[in-house]
């Protein structure tokens, strides 16, 4: 009896060893998808430099130096394509990932793709039935790809707490007949199931582990498949806690893979998306060296595009575009992330959206706070043509001086070359006395 106790005993405590080996502070990631989860553009040497503390998981059994189930620094390849060195969804998302989390935070991807793979790819039931193009990267995963992925999840939750689940599939999944194109319909109910698998197999919490589904290249650029972005909207309606990361402005190589600059956004897009789920600032943090140090500038925005003035009619909306410019030399489309703001009555902002008001003049301002913490604007006006009325010397502003110049103008004293008589006549009685005085005081006490 004590012998029975005494093993009880041991594997008590042999558990509460293994259970105290986790670390709250790992946070762990689920990527799976098709090819540009993968990764289809080349590595450059800046892509080759990674922060110790963003890890992948290696999920293959097919490389000479990396052995599955065990955890190495994120260098690329994170996803074994032979011989080839790729970046994919995942690498920038880390590299954004722990460069905004505390020093002590790290950041752990496991992540199964495989190039072609329909989303019924990833039911384990429905393998043997889809069109597997490429039988040599699902035989890497024993031609079960999920569960392979459950497996080194929970090889991974032995070290870490999983925070999240990245998808990005969709290509496989449209639809032809002749010219003709669309997104499967059952998609979203697809990924449903397997979402909630993935809970019920690895005992999560949806409300803790938020589903991060990206688009295909968007139809912006060109995209071959970007009809499937029209389903991929709706995974939301069917899963509460699911998120969609746009793809638009994405660079493309082809229509169908994102180019390397792309892949670096679209992983830091849902990275941005992750901190704020995870209520944390989406920038640095402040005592964060980049890997390597000239990687800074892909996050720093140096200006916005200068925006032209705009005739906007009561009542009437315009959508206003964002595009920064970067160190690096490459330009986003960050008009989800700008703050829009204006100086007068003449328009109301809804996010980047302004709609005319009054028809009167109005100054818009646009602003965006890079990933560095770095804040850059630019400005236009909106109803510039239309003047301001008791602007009596045209600098846009009802002030002080225009009071000056049409009380010179009554005392024949007139300074300013530029005196406009119709425009110091505020009352339109065609002639400037105190009366126009009068009024415009009021103007100027009404802020108009």
């Amino acid at each position: 009896m004590r012998h029975i106790i005494t093993i009880l005993l041991l594997l008590m405590v042999s558990a509460l060893e293994v259970k105290a080996e986790v670390d709250p502070k790992f946070q762990i990631y689920l990527c799976f998808g098709q090819s540009n989860m993968a990764g289809d553009a080349s590595a450059e040497a800046v892509d080759m430099d990674v922060d110790n503390r963003f890890l992948t998981l290696e999920a293959t059994n097919g490389t000479p130096t990396r052995a599955k189930g065990v955890w190495y620094v994120a260098t690329p390849p994170i996803v074994t394509q032979g011989n080839y060195t790729k970046i994919g969804m995942a690498d920038y998302f880390g590299r954004t990932m722990v460069a905004a989390l505390p020093g002590d935070y790290r950041v752990g991807v496991v992540d199964v793709a495989v190039n072609g793979a329909d989303i019924k790819g990833f039911m384990s039931e429905l393998v043997a039935s889809v069109n597997i193009w490429h039988t040599d990267y699902f035989a890497r995963y024993d031609d079960d790809p999920y569960r392979r992925l459950v497996d080194m999840a929970r090889i991974a939750q032995q070290s870490g707490v999983i925070k999240g689940i990245l998808l990005h599939q969709g290509e496989a999944n449209v639809l032809y007949q002749g010219e003709q194109k669309w997104g499967d319909p059952q998609w979203p109910q697809y990924v449903q199931t397997i979402y909630e698998r993935l809970l019920k197999d690895l005992k999560l919490d949806a409300t803790e582990v938020p589903l991060l589904v990206g688009e295909v290249v968007n139809a912006s650029e060109g995209g071959d498949c970007a009809v499937i972005n029209e389903v991929i909207a709706q995974v939301p309606s069917v899963i509460p806690t699911a998120h969609v990361i746009s793809s638009f402005g994405c660079p493309t190589a082809g229509g169908l893979h994102f180019s390397l600059e792309g892949y670096r956004i679209m992983g830091k897009r849902y990275a941005i998306k992750m901190l704020e789920l995870l209520d944390l600032p989406d920038c640095q943090d402040a005592h964060y060296t980049f890997y390597p140090s000239s990687l800074r500038e892909f996050y720093r925005a140096n200006r916005l595009e200068t925006l032209d003035d705009i005739i906007l009619q009561p009542n009437e909306t315009r959508e206003i575009p964002a595009i920064a410019y970067f160190g690096d030399g490459h330009q986003e489309n960050v008009a989800s992330e700008v703050v829009v703001t204006c100086t007068g009555k003449g328009v109301s902002v809804n996010g980047n959206k302004i709609t005319g008001v009054t028809g009167k003049r109005s100054l818009v301002t646009v602003s965006y706070n890079d990933f560095t913490g770095k804040t850059v604007s630019t400005s236009f006006f909106v109803n510039r043509s239309q003047p301001i009325v008791g602007d009596v010397n045209g600098d846009d502003v009802l002030d002080e001086e225009d009071l000056k110049a049409v009380i010179n103008h009554i005392l024949d004293k007139p300074q300013e070359e530029e005196f406009d008589v119709n425009m110091a006549n505020i009352n339109k009685d065609d002639k400037v006395d105190v009366a126009d005085v009068v009024l415009l005081i009021k103007l100027m006490g009404s802020g108009k």
